[in-house]
């Protein structure tokens, strides 16, 4: 009992952020605190929005080209037959063909891919929530925005489509534009274009789905061949995570200066009480109990580290989720606005990491201190 009064009396002593008799003592509390905290709603901002930009451009590239693509295995074409053979393990499947043509309008060219699909399946579906304006219909076709802007046209005018069929005959077709889209992906908006596939239609080139390529695979016959999204969009993918060495090195360098300055609050905290130490341990103080209460002082700290940190960051978050403060450039990041997801997963780095950092640097300094 005796004991517990005095670790209870000396860990408040301790614990104090600020003592007007003391108030350069207070002034390193509280500095050695801020610089915490600073550190965890840093890691959460890097954290929160590095995954927040690649959820949202994953998504985006998901509606666009789907989660799953599926092919013949012998790269010849795939028809109604192939569809109904796979429609009865997947109801997501959409079909997709697709043709490289000029679109022509008022002297303007320009070279273009039509993706054509079928405006009842889910491919559309997802593909609709981009639309600017318009709609799409049996005749007629959606452009991205910057086509739309770089043809000079308006909604409703008449294009024509020219393609070369396989014996080098020329095709042209004109049809009306009835909407535009913006993924805010440059060559989405600046080369695809989007229209109904034709009801005489027998072949496709390949089938889209919103089911993972594993599940796929375990009902598929072997005459498909699936291709993820991942596969699909590999090289702009790798581009998009080799952002993360970067960021992983700005938070390890984050979490330097913030050991540093623990190890250095705590060795300071050792020197300012020194003779106080010294006069308790003359008194009869133990060492373990002395290390005892220099720990839960260091537990305290850490414990305020994380909660201002973490009140700071994701109150930061939560407002630009509402209010949406700052603008970015929507064709670099593929958003207008900062984009995040928003969860405790930067915790799972900070909070470990500087309790652990506490405790031993609290340790190391306390064993110089005492046995100096």
């Amino acid at each position: 009992m005796k004991n517990l009064k005095i670790v209870k009396l000396l860990f408040v002593k301790f614990s104090y952020l600020w003592d007007r008799n003391f108030k350069f003592n207070s002034f390193i509390n509280i500095f050695s605190l801020i610089i915490n905290s600073f550190s965890i709603s840093l890691i959460i901002l890097i954290i929160t929005i590095n995954n927040g930009f690649k959820k949202n451009t994953f998504e985006i590239i998901e509606d666009l080209s789907g989660i799953s693509k599926i092919y013949n295995y012998n790269n010849s074409q795939l028809d109604n037959s192939d569809f109904n053979i796979l429609h009865t393990t997947d109801h997501t499947l959409s079909k997709i063909v697709q043709d490289k043509c000029i679109i022509k309008y008022n002297g303007i060219s320009q070279s273009i891919l039509v993706e054509s699909l079928d405006v009842n399946e889910n491919r559309f579906e997802n593909l609709s929530k981009y639309f600017l304006k318009g709609e799409l219909n049996d005749s007629s076709i959606v452009i991205g925005k910057i086509l739309y802007e770089k043809l000079n046209i308006n909604l409703y005018d008449s294009v024509s489509l020219i393609t070369i069929d396989q014996a080098n005959k020329i095709n042209v077709d004109n049809y009306t534009i009835s909407g535009v889209f913006q993924t805010d992906f440059l060559n989405f908006d600046s080369y695809v274009v989007f229209k109904n596939i034709k009801s005489d239609v027998r072949f496709f080139d390949f089938f889209t789905s919103s089911k993972q390529k594993k599940l796929l695979s375990n009902t598929i016959q072997d005459k498909y061949v699936i291709y993820s999204m991942e596969e699909n969009n590999s090289s702009f993918i790798n581009w998009l995570r080799s952002y993360d060495n970067p960021l992983k090195a700005l938070i390890l360098f984050i979490l330097v200066i913030s050991s540093i300055n623990i190890i250095n609050n705590n060795y300071y905290l050792l020197f300012n009480k020194k003779n106080q130490i010294e006069s308790l341990m003359i008194l009869g103080l133990k060492k373990n109990i002395l290390r005892y209460i220099l720990l839960l002082r260091s537990f305290f700290m850490a414990v305020l580290s994380i909660l201002f940190g973490s009140i700071i960051g994701y109150g930061l978050l939560y407002m630009e989720k509402n209010y949406h403060f700052i603008s970015i450039p929507e064709y670099v990041y593929f958003t207008k606005f900062i984009p995040m997801d928003i969860n405790l997963n930067a915790l799972y780095i900070a909070v470990p990491y500087l309790i652990v950092i506490s405790f031993i640097s609290m340790l190391i300094t306390y064993e110089i201190k005492i046995n100096k």
